[in-house]
């Protein structure tokens, strides 16, 4: 880690329980609250819809992050050198690569998919399936594995710094790798995800001047109500279409018109808040993760940071893990309903024991 001069005793009783009070909150946060994330979706087939699929599967890999890295993380941090055997590190570092790279490729699929929704509508909606979703997931996998390997297979070395037989479990310093890793993790993910952020933002408001007024009824009604209806509810869609049909039939011209006027602000605005939601969500990214890229970047130029600086960057970044699930309750009224869903139902439950 830091210099071979620097101390590496265990750290006192005090400093201990400060240590450990905060990192294991933030880590049993991460996995009962991503579990909760995982469940909405598993528990509820109304939840079980393609752009759900890829959230949960996101919060698997915060709840892998909370279950598999945090608890190595904290013992390391706690008794100053790795407990484990030197095979097992590198296991436990190219994993804690995966996780994290694999946390941003779910933001760049969920970002596509979201463009693709509102670029292509219901063309896009109706042929798009959750085998489709776990074979992008299975590709991310495959990608962030091979960003995350080199040193296993022979590029570039783990820090392996022995102090009495104890050595310090860390992130390669090769300069080589540090720019396939961090560019491949971070930089070029995060160019390509703002962009693709930009765009959808830029497609919904292109709707919503075109939108404006409703042009001609008799032919548009189909196609109005098909293209907005981008969330994956198929159902509604046709029902709402032919609810329209019946209008056209019995009611004045000037009522339908404003039934459609009504349904497709309706449909933009709920567009636009998944837009903001996942606006919010690679915000979060970028404020945990970017301190951490760059002080990866830079370190084998400028050499260690203090130590201290080393851990809060490192668990700003794993904190990332923590705040989605947040998100998801706080912008989305799906999950929300959900969560009141599951925890009434325990409530209720429980007063019947």
């Amino acid at each position: 880690m830091n210099s071979e001069d620097e101390e590496r005793e265990s750290l006192e009783t005090w400093q201990v329980v400060l240590v450990l009070v905060p990192l294991c909150s933030i880590a049993v946060w991460i996995v009962l609250s991503n579990a909760f994330v995982i469940l909405a979706v598993v528990a509820s087939k109304s939840m079980r819809t393609p752009p759900n699929i890829y959230l949960a599967s996101l919060a698997s890999t915060d709840f892998l992050v909370g279950m598999l890295i945090l608890p190595f993380n904290i013992l390391q941090i706690v008794k100053n050198y790795w407990m484990f055997s030197e095979e097992l590190c590198k296991t436990w570092l190219t994993l804690d690569v995966t996780l994290s790279t694999l946390s941003i490729f779910h933001l760049i699929a969920i970002a596509v998919d979201r463009y693709r929704a509102v670029s292509d509508g219901v063309a896009y909606v109706l042929n798009r399936t959750i085998r489709d979703v776990v074979s992008v997931v299975i590709c991310l996998w495959i990608v962030c594995l091979w960003i995350a390997t080199p040193p296993i297979l022979g590029w570039g070395s783990w820090n392996d710094i022995k102090l009495n037989e104890k050595f310090i479990c860390e992130y390669s310093t090769t300069f080589g790798y540090v720019i396939h890793s961090a560019f491949g993790s971070f930089i070029f993910p995060m160019i390509l995800m703002i962009t693709i952020y930009l765009k959808i933002f830029g497609k919904i408001q292109q709707k919503f001047q075109e939108r404006a007024a409703v042009p001609s009824l008799q032919n548009s009604i189909d196609r109005e109500l098909s293209e907005t209806e981008t969330s994956g509810d198929l159902l509604k869609t046709k029902r709402e279409t032919q609810k329209v049909k019946r209008m056209n039939n019995s009611r004045p011209t000037s009522q339908i018109q404003e039934f459609v006027t009504k349904k497709i602000r309706f449909s933009l605005t709920k567009e636009r808040r998944a837009v903001r939601t996942l606006g919010i969500i690679i915000g979060s990214f970028m404020i945990c993760w970017l301190p951490f890229c760059i002080m990866y970047i830079i370190r084998p130029k400028t050499g260690d940071p203090p130590i201290v600086i080393y851990h809060l960057l490192t668990w700003l970044g794993y904190l990332n893990s923590a705040v989605n699930p947040i998100i998801y309750c706080v912008c989305s009224k799906d999950f929300k309903r959900a969560f009141n869903r599951f925890f009434c139902r325990r409530n209720r439950n429980n007063h019947v024991l």
